[in-house]
């Protein structure tokens, strides 16, 4: 891998960003400031286009349909672009947080933010969704079931209703006793990536990878 560098453009600040998903046509950025002065809570999500020349153009704030005065974080967008997954933690007590989701009318205005429904959701804390590009399934973190650790890997299918499956783990070796979180997936469903702070690693949470288990795989395309 090449030497990393801060993204070209407006995006960086002397605050804090990340939790970063790029559109599937590689031309939209959702990412995650914290505490700006047009914020409306601590987290935000904003929104970014990527320019001719390779730079991003000014941030943008997604505005009161997405982000209120809790944490928004961790966005994952769809591949069609229409739906926006994130995570939004109650301002006094982030580690109650849930999964939500927001669509693009075709006006061009997101709708306000739904708390995705009970069959996904646990009473502990959900994180770092992320939808494949077969826009059915949905991988995340949550230390709120039966588990290996803190938090485990649990997947989950959009059914032909409009419903999700029950989440299931992604079981061991790939959840350990430590925290697991930020998963991706490649666009054949088969290289996983993500960060751990399992024994071994150079500090916190490292990045690791693993050929993902076809039980657990998205839907073929």
């Amino acid at each position: 891998w090449q030497a990393s560098g801060p993204l070209p453009g407006r995006l960086n600040t002397a605050l804090n960003e990340g939790a970063q998903s790029v559109s599937a046509d590689g031309n939209r950025l959702f990412f995650v400031g914290c505490n700006r002065m047009e914020g409306k809570g601590s987290c935000d999500i904003y929104t970014a286009i990527r320019r001719e020349d390779g730079s991003w153009s000014q941030a943008v704030n997604m505005g009161d349909s997405i982000n209120t005065a809790n944490w928004e974080t961790q966005p994952s967008i769809s591949p069609d672009g229409r739906t926006l997954y994130f995570i939004r933690g109650a301002k006094r007590d982030p580690k109650s947080s849930d999964l939500w989701y927001s669509t693009l009318h075709s006006n061009g205005y997101w709708t306000r933010a739904r708390r995705m429904p009970s069959m996904v959701n646990s009473p502990g804390r959900e994180s770092s969704p992320f939808i494949h590009f077969d826009n059915q399934t949905l991988y995340f973190s949550s230390d709120g079931r039966v588990g290996m650790g803190s938090l485990d890997f649990f997947v989950t299918r959009k059914q032909k209703d409009g419903s999700w499956s029950e989440p299931q783990n992604l079981g061991f070796p790939i959840n350990g006793p430590g925290e697991e979180v930020g998963l991706v997936i490649s666009a054949d469903g088969s290289t996983a990536y993500y960060s751990s702070d399992m024994e071994g690693g150079y500090g916190s949470l490292d990045l690791y990878t693993f050929e993902m288990p076809r039980e657990y795989r998205p839907v073929a395309s």
